[in-house]
């Protein structure tokens, strides 16, 4: 959705593409159509409060070229700021999951600071914020450059960063994992709807829910480093945090959905190692001792003090964050807490429990196949489907026969399927003998053809920008 003409629009995030159903016919392929793409900017808080207790949560002023615009932030570290990568990095306008990567990250002179709950709102008009703001020195990425999955950043302000007198820094939660249904608070300065109103004022909504953490379907998150959240997320808010009950960060605002919803963070568990690292280097910087949490502490009282600092390191790690934990890699048994690692298809082992027809049993986010005997994640490779969104890859083909189950993309000039499926069709995806298809009351697939359908986290507009008038005064001011 377009900004009012009063904004300068900054570059788009598109982060999420739509899951597809391959349909098959069984005459001559059929050109696919283009993919769809959503358009995806940086993300107030739809329903929220003022929020003038929160001076941790900052915003982050944003001067890239002849655009600007505005994001949020957590403040870890008294020069440390927590945000989204998106925010501080270039990214095409449009972009497919499975292959886009961000551009060239901006020069620290590009962002300004503040702690005021209502400075943003003036820069975006004026081009200026009010009262004190703080300097960039440094911005830190992932190395990994492929956009879904890797939407975090890291900035350190000048020198020894802002004083406690003004603002407290906030505990990342780098040791436990974000489990579903965990209540959280989002704060941010993003606007109030999608049209980009009431954005620059830090607002908070309180009651929210985790709603899908660890075991998430593939096609629009990545489960190591990211979780999906209630609502309320809004343009603005990127960057900006999820705050636990004991008011630590847990994650960090990405993407999200149409009205408001479906937000999906950047998770700090999944990051853990990455931002212990780097906060020591900038209390190195800074020339302060770093907190506890740095060095292995634990977070909070519901911690277990022996599993501080076993959090994730930047992507790498099971499904779940815990080693030998239910979805995380398997070769053999021994790899699993559980001794039991499960076979799904050729390329995917993971850890899992065994269950029967007496008892169902499962871990959260896993079913129980009674006939195996043990649990296994769903929307798996032929799992019975109607759409992408039952799949776990977010591809359901089908053959002439109307029969559909979940498969995978595969290229043609190198195919890689699972078990004995073939590489065919166009686009090309996995399709299993016909054998096995017809023993499973399936049959075999034919070519197939690109249709869209819903997708459950359909990207808006996140990142606000601000008046060119107010961006002409800020590069006068600046020069």
């Amino acid at each position: 959705m377009p900004l009012p003409r009063r904004f300068l629009a900054v570059s788009a995030l598109a982060l999420l593409a739509s899951p597809l159903v391959l349909v098959a016919s069984c005459g001559a392929p059929s050109a696919p159509a283009p993919q769809e793409h959503t358009s995806y900017t940086r993300q107030g808080i739809m329903g929220g409060t003022d929020d003038t207790g929160d001076p941790n949560v900052v915003g982050i002023a944003i001067i890239a070229g002849w655009s600007g615009g505005l994001c949020s932030g957590s403040l870890i570290a008294p020069n440390l700021i927590l945000t989204a990568r998106h925010c501080v990095s270039s990214v095409p306008t449009q972009i497919d999951c499975s292959t886009a990567t961000f551009g060239s990250t901006y020069s620290a002179n590009s962002f300004e600071v503040t702690t005021i709950w209502n400075a943003p709102a003036t820069f975006m008009y004026s081009g200026s914020l009010p009262g004190t703001s703080y300097k960039v020195d440094q911005v830190t990425v992932p190395s990994n450059n492929k956009v879904c999955g890797n939407d975090v950043a890291l900035i350190r302000l000048k020198g020894a960063g802002i004083p406690a007198s003004e603002a407290q820094p906030i505990v990342p939660r780098v040791d436990k994992v974000v489990d579903t249904g965990e209540a959280y608070r989002a704060v941010g300065f993003g606007a109030t709807n999608d049209t980009g109103s009431g954005a620059g004022q830090r607002r908070q909504l309180g009651g929210l829910a985790v709603s899908c953490s660890v075991m998430c379907p593939a096609f629009y998150m990545a489960p190591q480093t990211e979780w999906e959240g209630d609502h309320g997320i809004c343009e603005g808010d990127s960057g900006g945090p999820a705050l636990d009950a004991q008011n630590r960060v847990i994650g960090v605002v990405s993407r999200g959905g149409t009205n408001c919803t479906s937000p999906i963070y950047g998770s700090v568990y999944g990051w853990a190692d990455w931002i212990k690292q780097n906060a020591l280097a900038a209390a190195q910087a800074g020339g302060y001792q770093p907190a506890p949490w740095v060095t292995g502490g634990a977070t909070g009282s519901d911690i277990d003090g022996g599993a501080a600092g076993s959090g994730g390191g930047g992507g790498s790690g099971g499904s779940t964050g815990v080693p030998g934990g239910p979805g995380a890699p398997c070769s053999v048994s021994a790899d699993c807490q559980s001794q039991v690692c499960v076979f799904e298809d050729s390329n995917t082992q993971y850890c899992s429990e065994r269950c029967s027809a007496d008892n169902t049993t499962c871990p959260p986010g896993m079913v129980c196949s009674t006939s195996v005997g043990a649990c296994f994640l769903p929307g798996g490779f032929a799992a019975t489907c109607q759409s992408g969104a039952d799949c776990r890859s977010g591809v359901c083909v089908t053959d002439g026969n109307g029969h559909l189950y979940c498969s995978q993309y595969c290229d043609t000039n190198n195919p890689v399927c699972p078990d004995n499926s073939t590489c065919s069709g166009e686009p090309a995806a996995c399709y299993q003998p016909p054998s096995v298809v017809a023993a499973s009351g399936q049959s075999s697939g034919c070519s197939v053809s690109n249709a869209p359908v819903t997708d459950p986290t359909k990207p808006i507009p996140w990142i606000v920008g601000f008046g060119v008038l107010g961006l002409l005064a800020l590069r006068r001011r600046r020069s």
